[in-house]
């Protein structure tokens, strides 16, 4: 009996400091978003405020992740749509892909295959997403997860529908 209560105890607390460590994670709807800084496949520093004055779609995946590669043409053809575009403010609209990954190689043939043509794709090598810094600071606890982000670095939705990001997006288009 004292093992049983011992291992519910040991299980609320786990629970407990994952709701508390999701909630305090850097980013909050409303609120300015944590950096992500990395080289891109090409070797060239990026930082995601270099992105600020842009709607900017954060998308952690992997390329071993049927969901995350299920989205890719949802990707694909919002970029297609919006790539280009001058919103109100003349901003326009970038992607962001963070890959957590074991092998830096299957994601650069997923990037390839899954025509995922926009220039920044950040990997990060980590074995689980929960050991992934960049994961852990944007508190994503499964993939895909996607961030919007609007001109000035602030949240506007986590996980939002593909379709909620194109009438967002759609809304603040310049005519």
């Amino acid at each position: 009996m004292n093992k049983t209560f011992s291992f519910v105890i040991l299980m609320l607390f786990a629970c407990y400091v994952g709701y508390k460590f999701y909630l305090n994670s850097n980013v909050s709807q409303g609120k300015k978003v944590a950096e992500i800084s990395g080289i891109l496949p090409d070797n060239t520093a990026f930082k995601l405020s270099d992105l600020e004055g842009n709607y900017v779609l954060v998308d952690f995946w992997g390329s071993w992740c049927p969901p995350c590669r299920k989205d890719n043409p949802k990707l694909v053809a919002m970029y297609d749509k919006y790539a280009g575009k001058t919103f109100k403010g003349d901003s326009s609209f970038e992607i962001v892909n963070v890959a957590i990954e074991k092998n830096e190689k299957r994601v650069l043939a997923a990037i390839e295959k899954d025509g995922l043509r926009w220039p920044y794709h950040i990997i990060e090598t980590s074995k689980l997403v929960l050991s992934s810094p960049l994961a852990l600071s944007y508190g994503v606890t499964d993939l895909p997860t996607k961030f919007l982000i609007d001109p000035e670095g602030i949240l506007i939705g986590r996980n939002m529908s593909f379709k909620e990001i194109d009438a967002y997006l759609a809304e603040r288009l310049k005519t």
